[in-house]
């Protein structure tokens, strides 16, 4: 594979961590008290291969443990957003789930930027049209913070 198709495959990864973080942070905390309170399997009762719920067991805290650092890699890029950074991508989150196009433009943009003036202009008590945003910043605004979350996610080893 290619080095620009390596980066595309990372950031589309790390787009949906990012995106999806609050659904996958819910399942995570699910899945550890899942593991936590499974019971323990007696030594003689244990058998080979994938019923082997000692070893099934530990691949779920495995996996568990990477989800574990996406959610920190993710948390740890909120943490150095500005404000009105934190308010798109809330935003952003909630046009995750829309699929569509709307006159040739994803959907999630245009719902985006009306979402996003609105919330800026009740928290600033103001119009929305102080923070109407174009187009092309909004989707550059998407791109900067996928890419930061893919190149912290390299350094914590996620990826």
């Amino acid at each position: 594979m290619n080095a620009l198709a390596e980066i595309k495959k990372d950031n589309e990864i790390a787009s949906d961590w990012l995106l999806y973080y609050p659904y996958r942070r819910r399942q995570y905390y699910d899945d550890l008290l899942d593991v936590e309170n499974s019971r323990p399997v007696s030594e003689v009762n244990i058998k080979t291969g994938p019923g082997n719920q000692t070893m099934q067991k530990a691949v779920k805290m495995v996996e568990l443990s990477h989800t574990e650092k996406w959610l920190q890699t993710v948390e740890l890029v909120e943490s150095v957003l500005a404000e009105k950074k934190l308010i798109f991508l809330e935003v952003r989150r909630e046009a995750a789930y829309m699929h569509k196009t709307v006159r040739g433009r994803p959907a999630w943009v245009i719902y985006v930027q009306r979402h996003y003036a609105d919330r800026m202009a009740a928290r600033y008590n103001t119009t929305p049209d102080k923070f109407w945003t174009h187009e092309n910043t909004v989707k550059d605004w998407w791109r900067e913070m996928v890419e930061i979350v893919a190149r912290v996610a390299l350094k914590q080893g996620c990826l």
